[in-house]
């Protein structure tokens, strides 16, 4: 009998492993918010020259030239069933404004649907931007094939700017596609800018 059976039945409990791993996955991109918020409280950073703030409030033709839509598509997939996508920006161009999830793993119909869009728009890190979904329910199967994960805004601070980008890194903060086995694997994820 596995860790993951009732010692009554037999039958799978809430802790399986596909929800255990789904639930870590959720908590550490919690948790990096969490150690942010908890590192300024406790042991507040020196000052450090920083740009004005930018309020979405004041969000005017007056102080940007404009917004753009990028689309974060994903390219033959195989039983996509989490991703966590890690965008990078300048901060002095743009300015990350809002993000939509998009249709590809609602296509699943998985008993739970998803989770929602998760969104990690890393105050204290101007230029980052942590964006993830996962599907919810056991033995539900990954989605395979094209399509949009995300739809992300930016608003452009100067008119010269360069396209935000996904950096693939080896940390807690990098790009991961996991399958229905949350098993990772490499897929094709491109940032692409609306025409």
């Amino acid at each position: 009998m596995s860790m993951f059976e009732s010692e009554t039945n037999g039958k799978p409990t809430f802790f399986t492993r596909r929800n255990t791993l789904v639930l870590m996955m959720l908590v550490l991109l919690s948790v990096t918010i969490g150690v942010g918020v908890s590192a300024n409280l406790f042991n507040p950073p020196p000052p450090q020259p920083t740009l004005e703030p930018f309020d979405l409030g004041t969000f005017t033709e007056q102080n940007h030239t404009g917004t753009f839509q990028m689309k974060l598509k994903i390219y033959s997939a195989e039983d996509l069933y989490a991703w966590q996508v890690m965008i990078y920006f300048n901060a002095s161009e743009l300015v990350f404004v809002e993000a939509t999830e998009g249709d590809f793993l609602a296509q699943a119909n998985a008993p739970g649907g998803t989770v929602g869009l998760l969104i990690n728009d890393m105050i204290d890190r101007p230029g980052k931007l942590l964006v993830g979904s996962s599907l919810t329910g056991e033995n539900t199967p990954g989605v395979s094939g094209n399509g949009i994960l995300a739809t992300i805004t930016f608003g452009s601070i100067s008119e010269d700017y360069k396209l935000p980008y996904i950096e693939y890194k080896d940390n807690i903060h990098s790009t991961y596609l996991l399958d229905s086995s949350l098993t990772t694997f490499q897929g094709d994820v491109k940032l692409e800018k609306e025409t």
